[in-house]
């Protein structure tokens, strides 16, 4: 990594991590997608028995 002189900003410090910083993001968008995925798949699920019920009254009609 290269270490350039400039002059930091004020109240700020450099971001140092013995943790890898690229995993815990890499899990963190994990999570987010998986719960995304899921809701949508619940929604779409909710929408899908509905038109379910539209169509059962068009038949009966």
């Amino acid at each position: 990594m290269t270490n350039i002189n400039c002059t930091p900003l004020h109240n700020t410090e450099p971001l140092t991590s013995d943790v890898d910083l690229a995993a815990q993001m890499v899990e963190a968008l994990d999570k987010y997608v998986t719960r995304a995925i899921k809701a949508a798949t619940e929604k779409r699920g909710s929408l899908a028995k509905g038109l379910q019920f539209r169509d059962s009254i068009c038949r009966i009609s």
